[in-house]
């Protein structure tokens, strides 16, 4: 087996970081409609729509949502989500950053000054012939990716982000998260060199057959995906890399806890499945599905 790596983890990382405890998901009913006045809605309706995963609060043609176990945030207008507009998307990356952090800033759901902008995405339609000539692309929205910082240090993994969806009028007209607040700091923990990271991830692989290429190599605190549920914010080394044997493929990650204690198993549920991973989730109106935007940077 051979490992290349086609991205290298930094050369310094903290001689040490805070653990930090999360605070419990607020998922109850009441709790998520008092979290719709920060979206401006006024919380005083009973329109609640509840599942074994999410609880949700409807008014008028809004709708807030939160996970139960990870607390991830929805946010829609199911008038324009997932709805083609009539205009084209004609706002700079500028802009839709201006627009989309007003919103977090005004909605105050998560604090600002753990907010770097990621990237603008933009979601497109195209049409053609039915010869598959003469198309035509149109770009629909602008979606803002938020990463989370926490003491200054990346928050890595499928959560730690939020998605902010801009269409052609300015408005704002989704919202998605996996940004779990802390609660308290449970610890200080000392921080493995990266040297001794690299060796302990190419000891996990030395009997994986095939050669392995490492994708992105990363160091921070590591969030799970909306799934799951996590209890404790704890600093970690990420390995996100292709097996490839033969003809056959296959996409994995590797978290390795980068301090000298660890609170909590770091990994939740598989993340890659077959095939391609998606850069973009054209979410259908108001639906729970799909990734996070953040394709092969998670």
């Amino acid at each position: 087996m051979a490992i290349k790596f086609a991205t290298k983890l930094p050369n310094q990382v903290p001689a040490s970081l805070p653990v930090y405890r999360l605070a419990s998901p607020q998922s109850g009913t009441t709790q998520v409609a008092t979290m719709s006045q920060r979206f401006g809605l006024t919380g005083k309706m009973r329109d609640f729509l509840t599942s074994d995963e999410w609880t949700s609060y409807q008014e008028g043609r809004f709708r807030v949502s939160v996970h139960r176990k990870s607390g991830a945030l929805r946010y829609v207008n199911r008038d324009k989500f997932g709805i083609e507009p009539k205009d084209d998307f004609k706002l700079s990356d500028k802009e839709s950053d201006r627009i989309a952090k007003e919103f977090l800033e005004r909605s105050k759901v998560h604090p600002t000054k753990q907010l770097r902008l990621h990237k603008v995405t933009h979601l497109r339609s195209g049409v053609s012939d039915i010869k598959g000539k003469d198309k035509v692309e149109r770009v629909l929205d602008a979606g803002v990716i938020y990463r989370r910082f926490v003491d200054e240090t990346p928050v890595e993994g499928p959560g730690g982000f939020a998605m902010v969806h801009v269409d052609p009028e300015k408005d704002v007209i989704g919202m998605r998260s996996v940004w779990r607040p802390t609660a308290q700091r449970e610890a200080k923990v000392k921080i493995m060199p990266v040297d001794q990271a690299v060796e302990a991830f190419e000891k996990l692989l030395s009997d994986v057959k095939g050669d392995v290429t490492v994708r992105r190599a990363s160091f921070g605190y590591f969030e799970q995906s909306e799934s799951d549920k996590q209890s404790f914010l704890e600093p970690a080394y990420v390995f996100i890399y292709v097996v490839q044997n033969g003809e056959v493929a296959h996409k994995s990650i590797e978290v390795i806890a980068a301090g000298e204690q660890t609170f909590a198993k770091l990994k939740g549920r598989k993340r890659f499945g077959p095939g391609e991973q998606t850069k973009r989730d054209p979410s259908s109106n108001g639906d729970h599905g799909g990734n996070n935007g953040k394709g092969d940077d998670t």
